[in-house]
């Protein structure tokens, strides 16, 4: 998907439309350098394991914006970095200056060879950001330009990306233990509940009433209990796989059958969505 640049009035102020001044392609130029109406965006993602930190920077001929940070998941690195310049173009919408030209400055090539048409996308996701990237491109009704520098011009980005990042890693392993202690949790209470096997089918003794008997299973997982039936059965298969957590039951019958709960739902304790 090639994003083509909304086009520029004959009677533009700039002189230099239709080409960037020598030297702006290897680095972005000082703020003496900079016309008036012409916005430098410079733009960069954090990412790891899921967990992104993205940072922005706008700077004209006379003021620099203050820097934005933002955090989010995705789904590998070009897509956090296709995700810095959806940000960034966000920010520029509401710059309430005239504006006749943007510059995005980026440091990941794959990211520019999508947005200046070198690549086609393939993968939905990345065809999704473009498609908001292009969107944004022709509602900021300006010249949009998309280069790639190297790491060491866009420093400033990179390191609050990374520091915003960081700062949501430590925020998801909180979550993540958090998560732990309810199936530890889960775990204890289970340890009294008894498991008895019928045609093939396992049945978990309510710990309250030794004629009450719940179907569980763990593949799916799944049980007839209050708890589970409440928070998990009405849901999309797809989402019990993504979050839900095992009840007493499902890890009484664990133990029955010796097999281990933090495996069963490890992509469930250790989501980063």
């Amino acid at each position: 998907m090639k994003l083509k640049p909304y086009p520029k009035y004959k009677d533009s102020e700039i002189q230099w439309i239709g080409e960037i001044p020598k030297g702006w392609n290897k680095k972005p130029p000082n703020s003496d350098e900079i016309p008036e109406k012409v916005f430098i965006l410079q733009v960069d993602a954090g990412y790891k394991k899921g967990v992104t930190g993205i940072s922005t920077i706008i700077k004209t001929k006379d003021k620099e914006y203050k820097p934005s940070e933002y955090s989010g998941r995705n789904r590998g690195p070009v897509h956090a970095e296709l995700t810095s310049v959806k940000k960034g173009l966000q920010r520029m919408k509401n710059i309430r200056k005239p504006v006749e030209m943007v510059i995005v400055y980026n440091d990941n090539l794959y990211v520019n060879y999508f947005l200046n048409g070198i690549w086609t996308a393939r993968r939905r996701y990345i065809k999704e950001t473009l498609r908001d990237i292009n969107k944004l491109v022709h509602e900021l009704k300006v010249d949009v330009r998309f280069i790639c520098i190297s790491a060491k011009y866009n420093k400033r980005v990179d390191r609050r990306a990374g520091k915003k990042r960081k700062k949501e890693e430590i925020k998801k392993d909180e979550q993540i233990q958090k998560r732990v202690v309810k199936v530890d949790e889960a775990i204890a209470r289970g340890n009294s509940i008894s498991i008895e096997e019928r045609d093939g089918k396992y049945y978990a003794v309510s710990s309250n009433d030794q004629n009450k008997k719940y179907e569980v299973s763990l593949d799916p997982p799944s049980c007839e209990c209050a708890w589970w039936q409440k928070n998990w059965v009405n849901k999309e298969i797809y989402i019990q796989k993504a979050r839900a957590l095992p009840c007493k039951h499902i890890c009484a019958l664990a133990k029955y059958l010796g097999k281990d709960v933090f495996e069963i739902f490890n992509k469930q304790i250790n989501r980063v969505d």
